[in-house]
Parts: C-alpha cells; sequence; structure tokens
C-alpha cells in the first residue's frame, strides 16, 4: 500500500509540471544520485521541479534552503529492514509565504 500511495504521489507531482526536470540526489558511494547534496539539487532546481532524495544510511547535510517552489521526496523509513535506510536532513529553512 505503501509503495502504490507513493507511486501516485510522484506520479501526480510529475503530472502537475509537463515542463519541470526531476532531479536524483544519493550519497551512497555506490549508486551516485546527480546530486550527492540536497542543497544543490535545489539550487540547480527551478521552480516547479522535482527532486528525489535515496534514503542512505548517512545523513545528508544539515541545512537546506528552500527559496523556491519544489517537489520533494525522500524514500521514508522501514525499521523492520536489515539496513534500515532513511532520508534524513535536520533543518529546513523555507521563507514565510511559501515563496
Amino acid at each position: 500500500m505503501k509503495k502504490l500511495s507513493l507511486y501516485l504521489c510522484l506520479q501526480m507531482a510529475l503530472g502537475l509540471g509537463l515542463y519541470a526536470n526531476t532531479f536524483t540526489v544519493s550519497n551512497k558511494p555506490n549508486s551516485p544520485g546527480q546530486f550527492t547534496t540536497v542543497q544543490a539539487a535545489v539550487n540547480a532546481a527551478s521552480a516547479g521541479d522535482t527532486i528525489l532524495v535515496t534514503g542512505s544510511l548517512t545523513n545528508y547535510e544539515e541545512n537546506v534552503n528552500i527559496t523556491k517552489k519544489l517537489y520533494l521526496f525522500g524514500q521514508g523509513y522501514d525499521p523492520r529492514k536489515e539496513q534500515a535506510y532513511r532520508t534524513f536532513i535536520s533543518n529546513f529553512t523555507i521563507p514565510a509565504g511559501g515563496s
């Protein structure tokens, strides 16, 4: 059920921005994304773009400053798995007014 919900959310997000880009972020050495930090992907993205952040055993950076409207998705966390990957960023800064 969780996979279906994630799939539907991703489809909806991708459908909202037909001309938007999708960027991948991964800090895993064996399966790199387009970016290794979330902030680098945010800086490269334009308003309406989607950023997919892969779960990892290593936390991502501590602060991410988002100054534009983006769709940001993480893998989530399932503690029942042997290696419980998660997407963890300790602090987001989003300007007041939702810009």
